[in-house]
């Protein structure tokens, strides 16, 4: 009988687990977000030096508490990220401040998803 008990009690906590990280996934896809694309030198894929660039600016985006990143990549000629936040207009501008610290401004683009 106890083998039985356990592995139900097992999986009533894991289907709790897993229904409260779901919960949490849709509440943050709800988040406003903020798309960044910087253009690199070439048409392919970021070298190392740009990589450490936007792994920079990344960081200071997080530190500044303007949002978290929620992905990034490369290709194409462009390197992106997708930061999400809790205001995107403010987020924006915040973003065009860090990148023109970084000196990229002139060859990025910010925008709010959707727009």
């Amino acid at each position: 009988m106890l083998w039985i008990l356990v592995p139900l009690v097992l999986f009533i906590i894991f289907g709790r687990y897993v229904r409260k990280k779901a919960e949490r996934l849709r509440a943050e896809e709800a988040r406003p977000r903020v798309l960044v694309a910087i253009e690199l030198a070439g048409k392919g894929m970021a070298m190392r030096e740009e990589l450490k660039l936007r792994n920079t600016i990344e960081d200071e985006i997080e530190k500044r508490g303007i949002g978290r990143v929620d992905d990034a990549g490369s290709g194409q000629g462009v390197m992106h990220l997708q930061v999400v936040v809790a205001d995107a207009e403010r987020a924006a501008s915040d973003i065009r401040e860090v990148l023109a610290a970084a000196g990229v401004l002139e060859r990025a683009t910010v925008r709010a998803a959707g727009t």
